[in-house]
């Protein structure tokens, strides 16, 4: 009788050991399930600190600015890399250096530099080099830049040249009478679009700019200036309209359609960014089309610096494709525009 207690017992403390165990397994599991991440960019013994990147940009606080700031950061974000963006007081080489430098105190592994001119690159670079911090050049001009690491050239007087040959294309043979929507006065990305786009038309016959007028890069600006010429001009008038930004073009596309217009039969629109509502637009048949070229240039930054990272060999030059987005392009291409 002792000897079957004993067994039974035996089999007693066996099962609470076995469940002891799975209880003590479960309680592990969730416990590493629910435990914050560790911090990236305070990293201990052990632990791996995120690669930080510092944005240098002299280009205001707008909506293209904040859209190109978020690709960026979505783009490292994915590779487990932080970005670093600090706005520079006033849209100047001095202020613009003075940004960087704080940026570089912070501890920085590389840094973005888009330039409010040309003249602002050499003092960065020189610093960046100093402090042997790799400096990724995003420039409108071509070909390397020596003191930079890798230049991503980005030919902004190019994405106004083709709105205005896609213009001249769909108006061959007709009058072509346009508004042209400006971006901010202090961005260079903008002037150098106008630039392109007015020397273009200046080379037709039957395209003319009526009315140069003041944009922001945000569709508020671009739908209130849109509005101004609209109540100033009979309709009819105005049969075109190109803006320095997606933002913009959107914006006059609001106020046309409230004003009764029919945007894509009344008035062609095209415009410069690519974004996701501006090919929705050219989807439907309201806008003429988008031009883009700096659409993925989070997605090149990020492979860039992981390149780099992993000790790869990295080009020094590189150049943004363009992609221009309209009726003509394939079903294929509007879609995957659209993610």
């Amino acid at each position: 009788m002792t000897r079957q207690n004993n067994k039974k017992n035996w089999r007693i403390y066996v099962l609470i050991a076995v469940l002891l165990l799975i209880a003590t397994l479960f309680w592990g599991y969730c416990y590493s399930f629910d435990r914050e991440p560790a911090v990236s960019g305070n990293s201990g013994e052990g632990e791996t600190a995120a690669v930080r990147v510092g944005l240098s940009m002299a280009e205001g606080d707008n909506t293209w600015v904040q859209n190109m700031c978020n690709d960026i950061k979505d783009a490292l974000a994915e590779l487990g890399m932080e970005l670093l963006y600090k706005e520079p007081a006033e849209n100047t080489e001095e202020a613009q250096y003075q940004c960087a430098e704080e940026l570089m105190d912070e501890g920085i592994d590389y840094l973005l530099l888009i330039p409010c001119s040309e003249d602002a690159v050499s003092p960065i670079a020189v610093e960046a080099a100093i402090r042997e911090i790799p400096v990724i050049l995003i420039s409108g001009e071509e070909g390397a830049n020596s003191l930079c690491t890798v230049t991503i050239s980005v030919d902004y007087e190019r994405e106004g040249e083709l709105c205005a040959q896609i213009l001249a294309e769909a108006y061959a043979g007709r009058e072509c009478i346009i508004v042209e929507i400006l971006g901010p006065q202090d961005s260079s990305i903008a002037r150098a679009r106008a630039k392109g786009f007015e020397e273009e038309v200046s080379k037709t016959d039957n395209m003319q700019i009526l009315k140069r007028i003041q944009g922001n890069f945000d569709l508020m600006t671009g739908q209130a200036a849109m509005s101004e010429i609209i109540r100033n001009n009979p309709k009819g008038t105005v049969n075109a309209v190109f803006a320095c930004s997606d933002e913009d073009g959107l914006g006059a596309l609001y106020a046309l359609k409230l004003a009764g217009y029919q945007p894509g039969t009344d008035v062609s629109l095209v415009s410069v960014g690519g974004v996701q509502d501006a090919v929705k637009a050219v989807i439907t048949g309201e806008y003429l089309a988008t031009v883009s070229s700096g659409r993925y240039l989070g997605n090149v930054t990020a492979e860039i610096i992981l390149r780099m990272e992993n000790g790869e060999k990295v080009s020094p030059h590189f150049v943004m494709p363009y992609q221009c987005l309209d009726a003509g392009s394939s079903w294929h291409e509007l879609v995957k525009a659209l993610y």
